[in-house]
């Protein structure tokens, strides 16, 4: 009886052991902080109408306090990491010539990020986490200062990620994304 009670305490003291384990890794493997890297789309990711010969620069509308309805855990995607997607997108893709200061540049495009809300859905039974990414984007002739193109885009990214800080990051790197996606999507079919 000794033996199987000796044999139960190893098995437990094990299982303990593992559990211990499995959370110390998933809490050492989150990601905290959005990564640039992870927002900007891969070539097979965006499909554009066209591409232009001309230059632009790439800048936000400072000033606009970014809204957050909640917060989630991990760092937030700040305005600074989004416009760094929007430049490596740019250039991945090719969709202008190049990416040059604003005094060099044909055109002025401005990405002002406006909001970042998570959203939870169904969190009774095992929930689905998302982020709501909103962005201003703003395309003006540097010539003529004339505004060529001016919407509001929201784009929802989901987090899947055991790790729930991970899981946040994840949600806003790609609603990230996919707010980048479509925002060059439009403008690459304005024809310039």
């Amino acid at each position: 009886m000794q033996k199987k009670e000796e044999k139960c305490c190893t098995c437990r003291g094990f299982l303990v052991l593992l559990m211990v384990s499995v959370v110390c890794f998933s809490t050492m493997a989150c990601v905290k902080t959005p990564r640039v890297e992870k927002m900007s789309p891969l070539d097979g990711d965006i499909h554009l109408a066209g591409r232009f010969h001309h230059t632009v620069s790439v800048d936000a509308e400072w000033g606009v306090e970014v809204s957050r309805n909640k917060h989630g855990w991990g760092n937030d995607l700040t305005q600074e990491m989004f416009l760094e997607a929007v430049v490596s997108s740019l250039e991945d893709t090719k969709l202008f010539s190049a990416v040059v200061p604003r005094d060099q540049a044909n055109y002025n495009l401005y990405a002002t990020l406006s909001d970042v809300t998570l959203n939870l859905h169904d969190p009774v039974f095992g929930y689905v986490m998302s982020y709501t990414v909103t962005a201003k984007w703003k395309l003006v002739d540097a010539g003529t200062g004339e505004t060529i193109f001016l919407e509001q885009i929201a784009a929802a990214g989901f987090g899947r990620a055991f790790n729930g800080i991970t899981r946040n990051t994840v949600g806003r790197e790609e609603g990230a994304k996919k707010n980048i996606i479509a925002g060059l999507q439009k403008i690459s079919a304005l024809g310039l």
